[in-house]
């Protein structure tokens, strides 16, 4: 009976946090009944994300408090539980691939990737040095020599090229070559041509072109893939000797697939365990040079606190 009663507790608490929410925006309700049909679903998406991002917030609150994390558990372990989650959560939940919490990220805020205002951001970002650039930037300074190549992974229209050069001399032959989306990439060569780096700032088609380069720089985007680091390694008939991953929401549970919610954007996204990384690199030949914390960054799977990364890691393999 005393679980049974903890979790009605629990439930009638979470249920007059969403009562709440929902009261303040009562008006909104009202207004929105005398719109259109589609205009009606979408803004009832947004009041829907509104209240999962609130519940959500609430719930990671709790769960960093031990004691009081307890008081989840029915939200996990019973099926009326769970099915109150969900309700309240909406798009916080797993997913079985990355284009399933895509679709699912889209009813709520459609813009992908490649959205313009998405694109500008990243590159407003970049233009200030974040914590977790430090030591990326210590140990590849001294290999940016002569005709080297690095292949930046996911680097977008080139936001780490134009954020490091200031910090590093980039020698006559050396070439920084990004894989990134289609419609990324050209916005990235426009942008490189503009700012007369179109001889060094390159982009690739595949990710085989990584094969025989230098260094493989993959920074804030590791969660975007299908496969992990070293799953896309073994692809490569000749994989770079130097290897760094930063600013990744590697956990310590199993592998599993969300809702990244950044609040100007929001993207399905794999959070891959943070041991099976490593045991995967060093099957390849890897060693750990050195890992890190990038404390400016967290992701949050709410009532799921070990499929969650209170911050991005980074690390640095050679071989």
């Amino acid at each position: 009976m005393r679980k049974q009663e903890l979790m009605f507790a629990v439930l009638k608490q979470l249920a007059a946090a969403e009562t709440d929410i929902v009261g303040k925006g009562v008006a909104k309700v009202v207004q929105l009944s005398k719109l259109p049909q589609r205009t009606l679903a979408i803004n009832a998406h947004v009041l829907h994300r509104t209240i999962a991002r609130r519940v959500a917030a609430i719930i990671v609150k709790i769960d960093r408090r031990p004691r009081l994390a307890l008081l989840l558990r029915p939200l996990r372990t019973t099926a009326v539980g769970r099915w109150l989650a969900r309700r309240l959560l909406g798009y916080y939940r797993f997913y079985e691939t990355i284009a399933e919490a895509e679709a699912s990220a889209s009813k709520y805020l459609d813009r992908s990737h490649t959205h313009p205002s998405t694109i500008d951001r990243q590159l407003s970002v970049s233009r200030r040095l974040r914590v977790s650039d430090y030591p990326v930037l210590f140990y590849i300074r001294p290999l940016l020599t002569g005709d080297r190549v690095l292949f930046d992974l996911g680097g977008n229209v080139g936001n780490l090229f134009y954020c490091y050069r200031r910090y590093c001399d980039l020698p006559p032959g050396f070439r920084w070559r990004i894989l990134d989306l289609p419609q990324t990439m050209e916005a990235g060569r426009q942008l490189a041509f503009e700012r007369g780096f179109a001889n060094t700032l390159e982009f690739a088609s595949t990710l085989q072109e990584a094969s025989g380069s230098d260094i493989l720089l993959l920074s804030g985007a590791a969660h975007y893939f299908d496969q992990s680091l070293p799953e896309m390694l073994t692809t490569l008939a000749d994989p770079p000797p130097h290897v760094f991953i930063n600013r990744a929401p590697l956990i310590r549970g199993d592998t599993c697939v969300t809702v990244q919610d950044a609040g100007y954007v929001m993207h399905g996204c794999k959070l891959f365990n943070v041991e099976a990384l490593q045991a995967g690199m060093r099957k390849l030949g890897y060693r750990v040079v050195d890992q890190w914390e990038a404390p400016e960054l967290s992701l949050h799977v709410p009532l799921y606190p070990e499929c969650s990364a209170p911050a991005y890691s980074g690390f640095y393999f050679s071989r």
